[in-house]
């Protein structure tokens, strides 16, 4: 069984300090609970939170990262993914929604609330 620590551990009650997470063979937390004294676990650096929710996504435009200048305003930010996005073959709008979804995940978000207007997304989720 797996046992993690960190300086600190969030918890929706509190931030917890010497306390251990006990996972399960799948990764599933089994446990949190007080580290003992002269426990044996594996040690993470900085700070332990549960999974992070990105409530509004639009990863059918993430192909578009780096071609759209910020700051532009709504209008013009359209007007840029109105001309942009036919520049992008079907093939490489997937790889810029697999890249956006591994970069979320590996960022410790959990889920997407995804809003999407066309179908490329579907076969992702």
């Amino acid at each position: 069984m797996r046992k993690i620590a960190s300086e600190y551990i969030y918890t929706p009650e509190k931030w917890l300090s010497n306390h251990v997470l006990e996972l399960t063979p799948e990764g599933q937390i089994r446990v949190l609970r007080p580290l003992e004294e002269n426990e044996s676990v594996e040690v993470l650096p900085g700070y332990l939170f549960p999974g992070f929710i990105n409530a509004h996504c639009h990863l059918e435009l993430s192909h578009l990262q780096g071609y759209i200048d910020e700051g532009l305003g709504m209008g013009r930010f359209v007007e840029q993914v109105v001309i942009q996005r036919p520049q992008f073959t079907e093939a490489q709008q997937n790889v810029g929604i697999e890249q956006a979804i591994q970069h979320a995940w590996d960022s410790g978000t959990q889920a997407i609330g995804d809003i999407a207007n066309q179908h490329l997304t579907a076969p992702h989720k």
